[in-house]
């Protein structure tokens, strides 16, 4: 499976709301009229493009919307209050939102990277519940050699104790 790349328009609004409430999205909400909007729109589409040659295990969509010819129509256009804005979904819920932090947005690499933080978040969930249960057995079986020193050091300090008294049974004390 690919990654699903659109550009919003009247023919697939609602392949694009469908998809969007599916897997993994990333969405840039732009206008006409915004000068950076115009700036982002060459490096979006070089992002978009790169994008929709990967494949995932998971469905994951990249998508472009004009967000105020789509207003209420598209998905998740209620929540821009300025432009551009760059949003992550999961499932339908955002959980993310591309800001300064996370790199330029007109650098396809630093989009890429900031998708891969939520494409890569689900399976990390399921590794990190294996490592919990691999840690739970090592502490268990930590638990068992301590357990097993601690024994043998008692013997030895019992030896100690006998031998000590014997020495001083001898000594006449």
């Amino acid at each position: 499976m690919f990654i699903k790349t659109f550009t919003v328009d009247d023919s697939n609004l609602n392949e694009f709301n469908t998809a969007i409430k599916q897997g993994t999205g990333m969405v840039a909400y732009t206008a006409d009229w915004c000068g950076h909007c115009q700036r982002l729109k060459p490096h979006w589409q070089q992002f978009q493009n790169k994008c929709g040659r990967k494949k995932v295990k998971q469905p994951v969509t990249v998508a472009h919307c004009d967000a105020q010819k789509y207003q209420n129509k598209a998905f998740g256009t209620n929540k821009v209050q300025g432009f551009p804005t760059i949003i992550a979904f999961q499932n339908g819920k955002e959980v993310g939102r591309f800001d300064q932090r996370h790199g330029s947005r007109e650098n396809p690499k630093d989009l890429e990277r900031f998708l891969k933080i939520f494409m890569e978040s689900k399976s990390k969930k399921k590794t990190k519940t294996k490592k919990k249960k691999k840690k739970k057995n090592n502490k268990s079986k930590k638990k068992k050699k301590n357990n097993k020193s601690k024994k043998k050091k008692k013997k030895k300090k019992k030896k100690k104790r006998s031998t000590l008294k014997n020495l001083v049974k001898r000594l006449g004390y």
